[in-house]
C-alpha cells in the first residue's frame, strides 16, 4: 500500500485519550498494551523499577514491536505511573533518535469539578485535534467528529449491554478489541453478538472486582479459573465510564464527556467510587468484592476500609500481585470450597 493510502495508526495509553478524535481524524486506534509473560528487562533498565509494571510492559511493547509504523502515540495523565511513561518515551526520543520513536503527545484531562478545569479539558481536547491535523493530514468535518461520537458512544452502551450477558474475562476481550474497532465496525459486531444465544455460563461464584486497570482479560480469565465469575466491575480498562456519553456530539461536548468520565481508583472519591461499586455488586448479584492491585500500583489500598464500609458483602484482598498473577491459593481459599465467599 502506498503512504498516501495507508490508515494512519495512532497508539494509545490511557481511558481519558478521546479515540473518537482519532477515529474522526480518519485513524486506526491501537492501544498499548503488553501482555504478561513478554520480555521487559530493557524496559525496566530505562525506567526503572519502582513504578506500575504496567507501564513499563507497554514500554517494553513500544521498544520490541514489530508491527507496522505508528505515527504518534498519545498517552494521558490517568495516574502517575502514564505521566512517567510519557516522560520516559519522550526522554528516550531525545536521547536515542535512532529508536525512530513517533510523536509522543501527553493529553491532561483534569476531571476536578469546576469550570476552570472544563475550560483546560477543552483545550487539552482541542491541542490534540491540532496535533492529530499535523499528524494525519485530515481535518474532519463536524458531520465526521458528530459520527465518530455518537458510534462510540452506542459502542459503549452495547458493551454495557454485553457485560450482562457473558462472564468477565469474555466480557473485557470485549472491552479491549472494541477500542481498536471502527466505531461502526464494532456496533456491527456488538449487535449480532447480543442478538445470538449466548454461551452457557459456568456456575461459580460472582463476584465484582475493583482495583488496578485491566486492559485486557488475562487478569480476569485468572481469577475466574479460582472458581469466581466477575459479574462486575469498576475498573479502568472495564465497565468503567461505558455509560457516559458525550451530552452533544462535537468537540466541547467530547471534552466535557472525558471530563466527566474520571472516577478511576487514581482520580475518583474513594468513598464515592466504593459506594457505587456497593450498588453494582449487589444489584448484579455479586457475593464477594475482589480488590485486586499489582505490585507497586497502590491505588487500589487506599480504598480498601471505603469499600468495606460501603457493603456487607465480603472483600478479598489481593494485592501486590506480580503483573498478569493471581495468587490463586489464597483467592481459592477466600472464594470458600462450597461456593460461599469469605475473607
Amino acid at each position: 500500500m502506498s503512504a498516501a493510502l495507508r490508515t494512519p495508526v495512532i497508539a494509545v495509553v490511557g481511558r481519558d485519550v478521546p479515540i473518537e478524535l482519532i477515529e474522526a481524524h480518519g485513524a486506526m486506534v491501537r492501544r498499548l498494551e503488553l501482555h504478561p509473560g513478554s520480555d521487559v528487562a530493557e524496559a525496566t533498565e530505562i525506567l526503572g523499577t519502582g513504578m506500575d509494571p504496567a507501564a513499563i510492559a507497554v514500554l517494553a511493547g513500544v521498544l520490541e514491536t514489530d508491527a507496522a509504523p505508528l505515527d504518534a502515540i498519545v498517552l494521558c495523565s490517568d495516574s502517575d505511573a502514564t505521566q512517567r511513561l510519557f516522560f520516559g518515551l519522550r526522554e528516550l526520543a531525545r536521547t536515542k533518535p535512532e529508536r525512530a520513536l513517533p510523536p509522543i503527545h501527553l493529553v491532561d484531562i483534569v476531571h476536578l469539578p469546576r469550570a476552570s478545569s472544563l475550560e483546560y479539558a477543552r483545550e487539552e481536547v482541542g491541542l490534540l485535534a491540532a496535533r492529530l491535523q499535523a499528524w494525519t493530514g485530515r481535518t474532519p468535518s463536524a458531520a465526521d467528529l458528530a459520527r465518530a461520537v455518537r458510534e462510540r458512544d452506542l459502542a459503549r452502551l452495547l458493551l454495557a449491554e454485553m457485560r450482562r450477558r457473558v462472564d468477565g474475562a469474555t466480557f473485557f476481550a470485549w472491552r479491549s478489541s472494541v477500542d481498536e474497532m471502527p466505531a461502526a465496525v464494532a456496533v456491527e459486531r456488538l449487535r449480532a453478538a447480543l442478538a445470538a444465544e449466548p454461551d452457557p455460563i459456568p456456575d461459580s461464584v460472582p463476584v465484582a472486582l475493583t482495583g488496578s486497570s485491566q486492559y485486557g482479560p488475562e487478569v480476569v480469565a485468572a481469577i475466574e479459573a479460582c472458581g469466581a465469575r466477575v459479574v462486575a466491575d469498576d475498573c479502568a480498562g472495564g465497565s468503567l465510564g461505558l455509560e457516559i456519553g458525550a451530552r452533544e456530539p462535537s468537540l466541547d461536548g467530547l471534552a466535557e464527556r472525558y471530563w466527566r468520565d474520571g472516577d478511576s481508583a487514581h482520580r475518583g472519591s474513594a468513598p464515592e467510587r466504593a459506594a457505587r461499586l456497593a450498588i453494582a455488586a449487589e444489584r448484579q448479584g455479586a457475593r464477594a468484592i475482589v480488590s485486586y492491585a499489582r505490585r507497586r500500583d497502590d491505588a487500589a489500598s487506599w480504598e480498601v476500609a471505603a469499600v468495606r464500609s460501603a457493603t456487607s458483602l465480603p472483600v478479598i484482598v489481593l494485592h501486590d500481585q506480580e503483573y498478569g498473577g493471581v495468587d490463586r491459593s489464597l483467592l481459592i481459599d477466600a472464594l470458600g470450597e462450597k461456593g460461599g465467599a469469605r475473607v
